[in-house]
């Protein structure tokens, strides 16, 4: 299978696990509530770092719209706003809600703007979705950002900065925040020829889980060497790394806990689990746990390091073909 088809089939296996888990009751629990409070984000914490920079807002694009609350606070600034979502019926909701030539609809693969043309965006944006994108869906939106962007156009995205989240399902880390930080998502413009105006963090709950990151499209472009690729993927391997060490940190402490717990039971029963030979050993249980879950972050790490050197070795073969012909 070629490499691309391979790329595809592996994010459309994530599209398929990660982005229609919302339940039917969705407008209730979240729509209904997020456009209630969506003029105070606006006020609060989104317009004051839009304003500080002269964006051009002629021809938006709205990823993950949902019902649209974004593009009501995008319309009264653009001449054309693309509302783009992986649901069919947030984009039905759009179509009614949003009525004439300003505005365009797409229903995205989960992570390509194929049916957007190169330069011809002035802006794109996403608020309060990309939080919960696998990192790999979040690169390849970068990269489609990067191609559709004009020249000195500018992108506001809200996305995770959550470490701990490595390595874990994304449900069960608070706010459903998946593995991404402000300087993976900054090193990742940089490797796609962009570059980061300003990140700001944000306490959604847990202190700095979350980030506001705008950036810039050059005017004249730019170079992507071999080093802006290798810079980026050590920064995912160092943040994977990190997170992996905490993690077994705390899975240690754990074990050590546990072991105190079985050693105090021990000793108030006056007997040894080693008595009674046909006993489950709790100790082993737990340690088989631990060693199955560090043996897993490694190769996690092993992972990352591989395509981080595959990534390099691809694009110095594609400049060396490049700059011999």
């Amino acid at each position: 299978m070629p490499a691309q088809a391979a790329r595809s089939k592996n994010l459309d296996a994530i599209v398929s696990d990660e982005a229609f888990l919302w339940g039917d009751d969705v407008l209730e629990a979240y729509h209904l509530p997020a456009e209630a409070d969506m003029h105070r984000q606006w006020s609060t914490q989104i317009w004051p770092l839009l304003s500080k920079y002269d964006i051009d807002y002629s021809h938006s694009v709205d990823l993950a719209c949902g019902h649209g609350r974004n593009t009501a606070m995008l319309s009264p600034l653009s001449q054309k706003v693309t509302l783009v979502d992986v649901n069919g019926e947030n984009i039905e909701f759009c179509k009614k809600r949003f009525r004439g030539d300003r505005f365009a609809f797409v229903k995205t693969s989960g992570y390509d703007l194929c049916d957007i043309g190169d330069v011809s965006v002035s802006f794109v944006y996403s608020f309060d979705a990309m939080v919960h994108f696998d990192l790999a869906i979040v690169q390849a939106y970068v990269k489609e950002f990067a191609r559709i962007l004009r020249p000195g156009g500018y992108g506001f995205i809200h996305h995770s900065n959550c470490m701990e989240a490595f390595g874990k399902d994304f449900r069960d880390v608070q706010g459903w925040r998946n593995f991404n930080s402000r300087e993976i998502f900054a090193r990742m413009c940089e490797r796609f020829g962009m570059q980061v105006v300003e990140q700001q963090l944000l306490d959604w709950g847990p202190k700095d889980h979350d980030c506001f990151t705008v950036f810039r499209k050059p005017v004249e472009p730019v170079t992507i060497t071999p080093e802006l690729v290798e810079r980026y993927w050590q920064t995912v391997v160092d943040g994977a790394r990190a997170s992996a060490l905490r993690q077994t940190a705390t899975l240690t402490q754990a074990l050590k806990a546990a072991q105190d717990r079985v050693s105090e039971l021990e000793t108030r029963l006056g007997c040894s689990s080693s008595q009674d030979p046909g006993a489950a050993d709790p100790m082993q249980q737990i340690e088989v746990q631990l060693q199955q879950r560090l043996g897993w972050l490694g190769l996690q790490i092993g992972g990352a390091l591989r395509i981080a050197k595959q990534q390099a070795q691809l694009l110095r073969s594609q400049l060396s073909s490049r700059s011999g012909s």
